[in-house]
């Protein structure tokens, strides 16, 4: 490729690559400013959270109706108490308005006994709290429990119903065998009792079957708060309960009753294969099972007649309690005190939410772009890293070419085309010959007069943008100089042998003259041979500045040769040595002066001498 067009491709890649990194910084200023972007609005999120929380806090405590010495009572502070941790501990945006107002009713009027809680432990005005939360979430969960079970009874009311006039049922039936002299009234609560011709059946339904399990005698259970509830006992408690409610009722008029026998189901949620093949006393099933088992797989001693059905049926109805109440309900009015704390928070708590929802939306549109940005700062680096490779290349041809060229053939050129003899090349040439061999010359060329040359050569060869090849066939005496170059070559390498560097005789009474400038000075100077030695004299202004007297040597490292100086003739100069960079057309040398000898390429001044 032509030097030329290698130096307008490094130009151009530079410019290039100095534009990729002024983009590459760009994107990457505009991904940290997105990624501040980010950060603030998460720190404005938490923020707002901690300030709601705060807020809803600050309203309780500042209500007149929840101080404490506005109670006597110590159930009713209980109550407060209760519900003032039920706001602040776990209510946290949970549950809906609408579920608070149903957890309200079911607290007043529900089967569930909070009143005997309060009977066993009778918790004062020093209350624990870890037992209140206890409580609380007891309460919860029994809630959440008559919910869930209502949902599964009301899928199995609907099977039954699809028995058409087949059957007859009641839903939720809770009736009481009437207390003897050494007993207590007892209740039985039946999800679903159904009356047929096949016979009497009480369903128990329970709507998970996650924490059933079957003891080892082939019962039942259910594992609820770390306490073991045995659901076949329970249904045959129920069984015997309802069978002794139509016994109280019609053992007079219908002695016959004593012959019924009522039997148990358990209703599952889903096909636990385990627990319906293995529970020995009461038969297990899924809701889908029960028609075909009341109706076909039931075998009964005997058929019940339409007037039997009628009548149990009706019997039981009759005897049919409402379902259980507290003795006294919780106080209404601290109920009612606490929904509109609960509407204020759970406003708040929504309009957080609509807060959130927004902010997180542009947190992702910010995100979004700097994943853009960092697709586009990726491909700019990918270009960058293809630019600096091209660049390496296109580098290290050029300095092929000029080290091959441009000092090698221009200074060898004009030395010979200028009839420069072999004897003058020796003085200056030999010493470095001996030390790296023929092709060493391009080692030794100094920093400087290379720059200097290839300035010239670059110029040269931009004016005329050939290839080396082309210059070489229109060139014919360009071939001839390589000739003699060669011969020249092998002239030398037969003298190294005999030839070294303390052997070295520059030619007698040879004289430089030249000037130059030392810090700043012009100064005019002369070096005179005198066999191994050289001596070196300057001055300014007409005034002798210094001279001393030379001895060449050979640096080890760069290759340059140094004249040491030797012999101090007058001590005003303070230069360590001077080294000899090279030759030039009219038999000019280089030298450039080194004050310290511990740097030994400080460029403290500069000469060009001329052969006289």
């Amino acid at each position: 490729m032509n030097f030329g067009i290698i130096f307008k491709k490094i130009k151009s890649m530079e410019l290039e690559i100095d534009q990729l990194n002024k983009k590459i910084s760009s994107h990457e200023g505009r991904i940290n400013n997105l990624l501040c972007q980010v950060s603030q609005k998460e720190n404005v999120l938490n923020e707002r959270t901690i300030q709601v929380t705060k807020d809803i806090t600050q309203q309780i405590r500042d209500k007149e109706f929840f101080k404490e010495k506005r109670y006597s009572n110590d159930d009713l502070l209980l109550e407060y108490k209760r519900f003032e941790s039920y706001l602040l501990n776990n209510l946290l945006g949970t549950y809906d308005l609408n579920y608070l107002s149903d957890l309200k009713q079911f607290i007043i009027e529900n089967r569930y006994s909070i009143e005997n809680f309060y009977n066993r432990k009778r918790i004062g005005i020093n209350f624990n709290s870890d037992i209140l939360l206890t409580q609380l979430n007891e309460i919860i969960n029994s809630f959440r429990a008559l919910h869930s079970g209502a949902k599964a009874e009301e899928d199995t009311r609907v099977v039954i119903a699809t028995f058409d006039h087949k059957v007859k049922y009641l839903v939720n039936h809770r009736c009481c065998a009437r207390k003897t002299q050494d007993e207590n009234v007892i209740y039985a609560e039946n999800d679903i009792i159904i009356v047929c011709k096949k016979g009497i059946f009480t369903l128990e339904i329970k709507n998970s079957s996650s924490d059933l399990e079957i003891t080892s005698n082939g019962d039942l259970v259910r594992i609820k708060s770390g306490k073991r509830e045995n659901i076949v006992e329970q249904c045959l408690r129920h069984v015997n309960i309802t069978q002794r409610v139509l016994e109280e009722e019609l053992e007079e008029t219908y002695p016959q009753v004593k012959d019924i026998v009522v039997e148990p189901i358990i209703i599952i949620a889903n096909n636990a294969i385990e627990l319906k093949n293995n529970c020995k006393r009461v038969p297990v099933l899924i809701k889908s099972e029960i028609q075909d088992y009341i109706l076909s797989t039931y075998q009964p001693k005997r058929i019940l007649t339409e007037d039997e059905v009628n009548l149990y049926f009706d019997t039981l109805k009759l005897r049919q309690e409402e379902p259980a109440k507290f003795k006294h309900s919780v106080n209404v009015d601290i109920l009612n005190s606490q929904l509109p704390l609960l509407i204020y928070y759970m406003n708040l708590r929504g309009n957080l939410n609509v807060e959130t929802q927004k902010i997180l939306g542009e947190i992702q549109e910010i995100k979004k772009n700097i994943q853009k940005e960092e697709n586009i700062l990726n491909t700019y680096k990918r270009d960058l890293n293809l630019r600096n490779n091209e660049l390496l290349n296109l580098t290290t041809q050029r300095n092929k070419i000029l080290n091959s060229i441009i000092f090698g053939v221009d200074v060898l050129k004009s030395v010979i085309k200028n009839k420069v003899s072999i004897a003058s090349l020796v003085i200056f040439l030999v010493v470095k010959i001996i030390i790296s061999g023929v092709d060493v010359l391009s080692k030794f060329q100094s920093e400087k007069l290379l720059d200097e040359l290839a300035y010239l050569r670059q110029s040269e060869i931009l004016d005329n943008p050939i290839s080396l090849e082309a210059y070489e066939h229109e060139n014919l005496e360009l071939t001839k100089i390589k000739t003699e170059i060669t011969n020249t070559n092998n002239f030398l390498t037969n003298k190294l042998d005999s030839i070294r560097l303390n052997d070295v005789m520059f030619m007698p009474e040879t004289k430089w003259t030249g000037t130059g400038v030392i810090d700043g000075k012009e100064i005019t100077a002369e070096i005179i041979f005198e066999n191994s030695k050289a001596i070196f004299s300057f001055e300014t202004e007409g005034e002798n500045v210094g001279s001393f007297s030379l001895i060449p040597t050979v640096d080890k490292t760069s290759g340059y040769i140094k004249l040491l100086a030797m012999e101090w003739i007058n001590p005003s100069t303070d230069f360590y040595m001077f080294d000899l960079v090279g030759l030039e057309n009219q038999g000019m040398m280089f030298l450039i002066a080194v004050r310290d000898a511990f740097r030994d390429f400080e460029n403290n001044g500069e000469f060009k001498f001329i052969k006289e």
